[in-house]
């Protein structure tokens, strides 16, 4: 458990945060990325239709099954859904209508279907670095139009985890490149609540910041142009901040949910 930060007023506001820009690929920075520059491409040339794949020369990872085994489970998984529930794969090729968006860290312990017992289609998800919500993310924006849109989704659940590696990148100041642009606004709430932090022991303050991030990036998807459109409509849409312990599996409800325009503080 988190101890509460010292009094002062956290409700939601809905000021606009500093967005960090997403800077611009090139070749050279794909060069980089890949660990390719400075030596001969070993990138296979392929018809003009297809993306050119980097080939290495084992397709194992040092640690972990290699591909071929995630292949075959997931041939034994279909299997056994399908044997279970023989209209399971043609009912989710006709139609998907999940009630939930969930927008989370992309950390690979955080799996969104398997920590709230969702199946299949039963989820619509959205995750990044550190489930950072930005107003001018087109990947982001689009994902939570559609589900408001074509899905009508009736919540939307934004969820980080404590231990959150690109909230500690923000704190430590840790980050270079493109990570540390895509976290900037993390790094501005540390630097305007480092203050009220620093009064917590210091083993609570790293993930007192992990909820104070989820309840800046709630904050964030209030002011997004479709939840603002739905809300003005009379959807009944809800926004809700969560948060998951890794180290023990179990799921925490901030108590920050949003369920109308009003509720942010703002008139419509």
């Amino acid at each position: 458990m988190v101890p509460e930060l010292p009094a002062r007023d956290r409700s939601i506001k809905l000021t606009n945060p500093e967005q960090g820009s997403l800077g611009h690929w090139n070749s050279r920075a794909l060069l980089d990325m890949l660990g390719m520059r400075g030596a001969a491409s070993p990138i296979t040339h392929l018809s003009n239709n297809t993306v050119p794949i980097p080939m290495s020369e084992t397709s194992a990872p040092k640690d972990g099954p290699d591909l071929s085994t995630l292949l075959e489970n997931n041939r034994k998984w279909a299997a056994a859904e399908q044997e279970k529930d023989a209209g399971f794969f043609s009912r989710l090729a006709n139609q998907q209508k999940p009630k939930y968006l969930w927008i989370g860290c992309s950390d690979s312990r955080v799996p969104a279907n398997q920590i709230t017992g969702l199946a299949p289609g039963e989820v619509f998800v959205h995750r990044n670095v550190a489930n950072v919500v930005q107003l001018n993310d087109p990947n982001c924006q689009s994902v939570v139009q559609f589900a408001i849109e074509a899905l009508e989704v009736e919540h939307i659940i934004v969820c980080g985890h404590y231990k959150c590696g690109g909230v500690h990148a923000a704190m430590q100041g840790s980050a270079s490149g493109t990570v540390a642009q895509w976290i900037s606004g993390i790094s501005s709430l540390y630097a305007d609540e480092k203050e009220a932090l620093n009064q917590l022991p210091e083993a609570d303050r790293f993930n007192a910041l992990c909820e104070l991030n989820v309840r800046h990036q709630l904050a964030n998807l209030a002011q997004s142009a479709p939840i603002q459109h739905a809300w003005a409509a009379g959807r009944d849409l809800s926004l809700h901040g969560w948060i998951y312990s890794i180290e023990d599996g179990l799921l925490k409800d901030l108590g920050v949910s949003l369920h109308r325009q009003e509720d942010t503080g703002q008139a419509p």
